[in-house]
């Protein structure tokens, strides 16, 4: 199953195009992002690899800049850039946190089975768009309530704390002063 999803950007106005793909062995993300940020607005195309069970394989993303990354990561938890060089300061990552949209989020969300109350830390990789820095994060997730429909989730970073609200399929419908998504089928 295929699923199309558009996202507002509420902080920077802008908004979200992403593509789902369901393939065989894993599933193929494609978005673009507008950003309106006023001091420097931005345009990101981006692409992410995911096995069938939502771990992170590969990005590869381009800004409107020229600036580009290409970032992978295998099953001992090592990083490597395009030219299969290991990034060493980010080797323990389990996942990334691209600062552009909330997709990142459904990572770490969907690889596990939650229970109400539950809490897990995460090492993330941290990506700041559009300059594509990567820095090594301590991420938690704690799952606040549930229903067949929706989950609630508590997020705390080093520098930012904040509610997520998810669908059934783990995919961001409320970030409260980020993003909301608009669309979804």
């Amino acid at each position: 199953m295929d699923r199309k999803v558009i996202w507002e950007h509420h902080e920077n106005v802008g908004t979200e195009f992403l593509q789902m793909k369901y393939m065989q062995d894993g599933i193929q993300i494609t978005s673009t992002v507008i950003n309106g940020q006023k001091e420097a607005p931005y345009l990101v195309h981006y692409q992410i690899e995911l096995n069938r069970h939502w771990k992170f394989r590969e990005l590869r993303a381009e800004a409107d800049s020229g600036k580009q990354i290409v970032l992978r990561s295998n099953d001992q938890r090592e990083w490597f850039n395009e030219a299969g060089e290991e990034i060493t300061h980010l080797r323990g990552a389990m996942d990334i946190d691209l600062s552009c949209t909330p997709f990142t989020n459904s990572l770490p969300i969907n690889r596990f089975m939650w229970e109400t109350g539950q809490s897990s830390d995460f090492d993330m990789v941290f990506i700041a768009v559009p300059d594509f820095t990567l820095t090594k994060v301590k991420q938690r997730y704690h799952l606040v309530e549930q229903s067949d429909k929706r989950k609630v989730f508590n997020y705390k970073s080093n520098t930012f704390e904040s509610t997520i609200e998810v669908d059934e399929m783990g995919i961001v419908t409320k970030y409260p002063g980020l993003f909301t998504r608009l669309y979804a089928k």
